[in-house]
């Protein structure tokens, strides 16, 4: 099967195939591919991030998710730099590592974050280093303002059970 005039921008792509055993009550099968499309596609036996993403908890707690295909790789780490600029500086060791599983596709990291900060992750083993991505987390101690349209109360209304 092949998909024509489809434009996919340049970057890491998860696909998964559907087979005929998801018809199947208790059958489970579930094969997925990772794609790269690019010019430049560097080809490494590191696990491959993608799905990147930050979020910011009401404690003030910043939360790193990033899933990893499956690789058949060990001794292998996601290291992460941080910087208040961009290009963050990979040449020195990691602020903070996180261990690879095989079995696992799917990573997190949090830590208690005070300023807007750039953050730079890569699969490293063996001081080398997978592609290595970026991304820029905002910060503001201020809270966002809740909706026009949003009441919040300390206690349910009388009527409520």
């Amino acid at each position: 099967m092949s998909l024509k005039d489809i434009a996919l921008p340049d970057g890491d792509y998860e696909v998964s195939v559907l087979t005929s055993s998801l018809f199947w009550k208790d059958c489970y099968e579930r094969v997925v591919r990772t794609i790269t499309i690019g010019d430049d596609i560097e080809i490494s036996a590191l696990p491959l991030i993608y799905n990147l993403r930050s979020s910011i908890s009401q404690d003030g707690f910043t939360l790193i998710e990033w899933s990893a295909s499956q690789n058949a790789v060990d001794d292998c780490l996601f290291c992460m730099w941080f910087s208040e600029g961009t290009p963050v500086d990979v040449n020195r060791p990691p602020d903070a590592a996180v261990l690879y599983s095989d079995l696992q596709t799917e990573y997190r990291y949090s830590y208690l974050q005070a300023a807007p900060a750039y953050l730079a992750i890569a699969a490293t083993r063996n001081d080398e280093h997978g592609k290595i991505h970026e991304l820029f987390r905002d910060w503001s101690s201020v809270p966002p303002p809740a909706p026009d349209d949003v009441v919040l109360l300390d206690a349910p209304f009388d009527f409520i059970h």
